[in-house]
């Protein structure tokens, strides 16, 4: 009977100590990670989420790009986007370990007010903008680790800064209008990442 007690607490003191070493470790990795304020970015528009539909629903309501309630429908639609599973996977990872994890919207700001808020848990920062050089600009000050990008004017982007890009797939039903040839850069393809 003493033997089998003293299994019982051999086995449950050694699932503690490889508990303990495991949470020991994420905790340096962690502290390390937030101390020196590392930070991933990734484009919003097909890398994390695929937006077609929020777009598609803009469309059937007759509403012209750059007319004034443009941005307000495709924003305010973000429960209409799916997201995408390996890019979402990547940035649960990265807040686990510590990374400040911020999104590039190649989109106007009006109406993503509800949508910042959906993400804000994962997502400490949300950038809009529609020019490439303010993205540049975004992209060096904040110096990402690693950004992960669809477009290919994300990934020159993230070059330029001496940001390492990841590629992430385009669905074959994707709208996004800039250019997309994974590869092309010599950049690391984020594999399954289309769906």
């Amino acid at each position: 009977m003493f033997s089998a007690i003293k299994l019982f607490f051999a086995k449950w003191f050694l699932r503690f100590k490889i508990f303990s070493l495991l949470f020991a470790t994420w905790a340096v990795i962690y502290s390390t990670v937030t101390l020196l304020g590392f930070k991933i970015g990734f484009e919003y528009d097909d890398c994390l989420v695929f937006s077609a539909p929020a777009f598609q629903k803009t469309m059937k309501e007759k509403i012209i790009e750059d007319a004034p309630g443009y941005w307000d429908s495709v924003n305010g639609s973000y429960k209409l986007e799916r997201i995408k599973p390996l890019p979402y996977l990547a940035l649960c990872l990265a807040r686990f370990f510590g990374f400040e994890t911020c999104v590039l919207c190649f989109r106007n700001e009006a109406g993503s007010e509800n949508m910042v808020k959906y993400w804000k848990p994962l997502i400490k920062v949300f950038y809009f903008t529609t020019d490439e050089n303010e993205r540049y600009k975004t992209m060096e000050k904040d110096s990402y680790l690693v950004y992960f990008a669809s477009s290919d004017t994300d990934v020159i982007q993230a070059r330029k800064a001496e940001i390492v890009p990841v590629r992430v797939r385009r669905s074959v039903k994707s709208l996004n209008k800039l250019e997309h040839n994974p590869g092309k850069f010599k950049e690391f393809i984020l594999p399954l990442s289309e769906f």
